[in-house]
């Protein structure tokens, strides 16, 4: 039987410390139980032999999630459908949740965003992109650490270099349904100046029954249902609360995507 894999290398080198060996065996003995769930991309192994230590990993496609959203043109790649952003989303946050609650010790990714995610030939989602990743110690709600995230996607907690805990993922997640929303790229220059605050441009349009003008223009408004787009829309304004505390946990998050995804039409 034939495997495809994909190889990354990580950015150490031969002249790495035994503090800098102790990190990378914590990051791939992190990697492994993660790997179980299906939307997580598989780490199949790895060799350390080489001036950058490789990771293999089984190949979930060719194209990040950014190629679909951000990066169409002319129709290639073929636009995802409502109903397969909704999908994706939901997939997205039942695997971040899974890292929040079904291991040994909390996980917070930190990297959350659109080429975080790859999608394979049949548009199933696969997160990775760990290397940002940390846990919360042991009997801990928080942990504290370097300011580290992708730049439209940190909580305002994060770039503050507060105490964190799950609630940043959560946070990151939310601006990632901005995008899949609007198709537009989260980065304050992609925005006017009085719509920098993406947070803030669209509640106003939700206030203002005019959600469906910032919607996607690759998502076709064929059999859209403007109740979801709202619904969505509000999903993603909690889990970018500013204060932590206010927003949802990832396991509620993908809940109200799950019975989102079951009421959406079919052929959307």
């Amino acid at each position: 039987m034939t495997l495809t894999i994909s190889i990354k290398a990580l950015p150490f080198f031969s002249h790495m410390d035994a503090d800098a060996w102790h990190d990378l065996f914590i990051y791939l003995h992190r990697l492994q139980p993660m790997s179980v769930h299906k939307n997580v991309l598989k780490l199949i192994g790895c060799c350390l032999e080489t001036q950058n230590p490789l990771l293999v990993y089984e190949f979930g496609g060719e194209k990040t999630l950014k190629k679909y959203i951000l990066d169409v043109h002319e129709g290639q790649p073929e636009p995802l459908t409502w109903k397969s952003r909704i999908r994706i989303a939901m997939d997205i946050a039942n695997a971040v949740a899974y890292l929040h609650t079904a291991l040994a010790r909390p996980i917070i990714h930190r990297g959350l965003s659109l080429i975080s995610i790859v999608l394979d030939s049949k548009h199933v989602a696969k997160l990775s992109e760990f290397s940002l990743s940390i846990a919360i110690p042991e009997g801990k709600s928080h942990v504290e650490d370097a300011i580290s995230g992708i730049t439209g996607y940190m909580a305002p907690e994060v770039w503050k270099g507060s105490k964190i805990n799950e609630k940043a993922d959560v946070y990151s997640f939310g601006r990632l349904l901005f995008e899949l929303l609007t198709g537009r790229n989260n980065v304050p220059e992609y925005y006017a100046a009085e719509d920098a605050i993406v947070e803030e441009f669209v509640q106003s349009y939700v206030e203002s029954n005019r959600l469906i003008e910032i919607v996607d223009q690759n998502i076709s408004s064929e059999g859209i249902n403007r109740d979801e787009l709202v619904a969505f829309a509000k999903i993603a304004l909690s889990c970018t609360e500013e204060n932590p505390e206010d927003r949802p946990t990832i396991t509620d998050v993908a809940k109200q995507l799950r019975q989102l995804h079951k009421a959406s039409p079919c052929i959307t």
